[in-house]
């Protein structure tokens, strides 16, 4: 019996050194295959060996990011043979020809994703050769027979999400003229709605309001009860005769973003607009969300081809954050879509620097996607401010120091997967710029204190600047409505203000933001985060 004891205690104390071998093993293992690059830049890491961006400094990496792939559009663009930018032409650009690809261009989705990122950007630093670039896009597109579908079609006044003809012969040349044709997608043609709204807010353009409101209109008229089959609106017609293509999306965030921004301006049809926001709100409160339900957004995948994508998950979090009055318990739904994201999209493999990059889609998973995990750290940036909740605000940091990997700094290419120089020599207009940079600038407006230092930027609005002017000596700005209640503006400045006037009269400090007023708090390098709350003005001058 002792002896049967004895041996028992032995095998249980070798059964335990072979686990921890074992252990150790599978970690060494772990750190001696990750990778030591990514996107050409070698990884560096903090005393954790959690990953960090490869910028010095890293206070500086998210604007240096965001300036790099700017100045890719605004000074490197290739100017294809028929005499158009390659934005213009194809969604993406071939690093061996020179030249854009014959890729198909979602229109609609990457002029309304280049707005998104121009918008906070020209406000953080009053360069307004931005958003001529981008006016550029949109005027273009407007113009007959070329962006939108003929006033007398069934879907009338829509963008196209799609380059080929209804035929699906090639209609891109690129000595000759550029013709859009094909397909319209809803959820795209509300994403370009709002990208003409805010360009109107911007410019006070009519032309731009009445675009969107056609747009908003047509969706209006064409919304339908919601259900696991059809969602509000299809997610592919054919616009001349109606025709639908597939029934169905998990994704109504674009056109809620356009009803919603018109509801809020009081512009347009505003109670059938209403009626359309309920139903695809319904919808996803009853199907979409409960289900993670999240099929079709990707215009260049053909109709039988259900793939999930984390842009539907995470940009339905992002309206959710937007609009938490209208969910109960939306927390809840937000960890749960963010559980599904991670489980089935993130790359957990990389977990070994403290991050786990994500993935665009179930039917394309790489070792992550650089403007997908930028995404996945903007919202987390979001609901971090939102609870104070310090876990997902490192969370966020870290996939935003991942994301960073895919800026070359001496090309101004942004990359949009860890492995693309390897397998793809091309890099894309959307995940690339337009729907990469917008993403690193939500992230500095959660957390100003990621914004450069020693420097002066507002990072975030509760509207549209339409004009910024930083003096030596001032900052001046408007914005083309105060009227929502509080209205905070966010600055991250290298001062402390002598004066604050909103229309002309002073404002003063304050413990609060419940009434006109500011609040400035020092953080690291001696700046400060000004926050000024000015409900019902809109100019504002800050004076050193």
């Amino acid at each position: 019996m002792f002896l049967k004891i004895r041996l028992s205690k032995i095998f249980q104390i070798i059964f335990i050194l072979i686990l921890i071998v074992n252990i150790y093993l599978f970690l060494h293992s772990l750190i001696y295959k990750s990778p030591k690059y990514l996107g050409n830049h070698k990884i560096i890491v903090d005393d954790e060996g959690k990953i960090l961006s490869w910028i010095n400094p890293q206070s500086n990496a998210y604007a240096t990011v965001v300036n790099i792939a700017w100045d890719f559009i605004k000074n490197k663009i290739p100017i294809e043979p028929c005499g158009l930018p390659g934005y213009m032409v194809s969604c993406s650009y071939n690093l061996e020809s020179g030249y854009a690809t014959y890729n198909s261009l979602d229109m609609a989705g990457l002029f309304g994703e280049f707005v998104d990122s121009v918008v906070p950007y020209y406000a953080f630093t009053g360069d307004w050769s931005f958003v001529k670039i981008v006016q550029d896009m949109f005027d273009y597109a407007l113009q007959l027979g070329v962006g939108l579908t003929p006033s007398n079609w069934e879907w009338p006044n829509m963008p196209y999400a799609w380059s080929p003809g209804e035929t699906g012969i090639k209609i891109w040349y690129p000595t000759g003229k550029v013709i859009y044709s094909g397909r319209v997608e809803p959820d795209k043609a509300g994403e370009f709605g709002l990208g003409l709204l805010k360009l109107y807010q911007l410019t006070n353009n009519e032309t731009y309001l009445n675009a969107a409101i056609n747009i908003a209109n047509v969706l209006a008229s064409k919304v339908r009860d919601g259900n696991s089959t059809h969602s509000p609106w299809p997610f592919r017609v054919m616009p001349k005769d109606g025709k639908i293509l597939v029934e169905y999306t998990g994704n109504v965030v674009g056109e809620l973003n356009l009803l919603d921004a018109l509801i809020d301006l009081s512009l347009g049809d505003i109670n059938k607009y209403i009626i359309a926001r309920d139903k695809a709100r319904e919808f996803l409160i009853n199907h979409v969300i409960p289900n993670n339900d999240w099929r079709y957004y990707f215009e260049d995948y053909p109709d039988n081809c259900p793939t999930k994508s984390e842009f539907n998950a995470d940009e339905t979090v992002r309206y959710i954050l937007n609009h938490i009055d209208w969910i109960p318990n939306y927390e809840i739904h937000i960890k749960s879509i963010w559980k599904w994201v991670e489980n089935i999209l993130g790359e957990h493999s990389w977990r070994v620097y403290g991050v786990v990059p994500i993935s665009e889609q179930t039917i394309d998973i790489y070792c992550g996607e650089f403007s997908h995990t930028a995404r996945h750290a903007s919202v987390k940036a979001q609901y971090a401010t939102l609870k104070s909740d310090q876990k997902i605000k490192e969370e966020a940091f870290r996939l935003f120091n991942w994301a960073s990997y895919a800026v070359q700094p001496d090309t101004g290419y942004v990359l949009f997967s860890a492995n693309n120089l390897n397998n793809y020599p091309e890099v894309w207009y959307t995940d690339g710029y337009a729907d990469y940079i917008r993403h690193f600038m939500v992230g500095m407006s959660a957390f100003p204190e990621w914004a450069p230092p020693e420097e002066s930027h507002l990072v975030k609005s509760s509207g549209i600047v339409n004009y910024i002017n930083y003096s030596p000596n001032f900052i001046n700005y408007t914005v083309f409505s105060a009227s929502k209640t509080p209205f905070i503006d966010v600055f991250r400045i290298n001062f402390i203000p002598s004066k604050i006037l909103a229309d002309g009269i002073e404002l003063y400090l304050r413990n609060d933001l419940q009434y006109p007023g500011y609040t400035l708090n020092s953080i690291d390098n001696g700046d400060f985060i000004l926050k000024i709350q000015h409900t019902g003005y809109k100019n504002i001058y800050i004076e050193k």
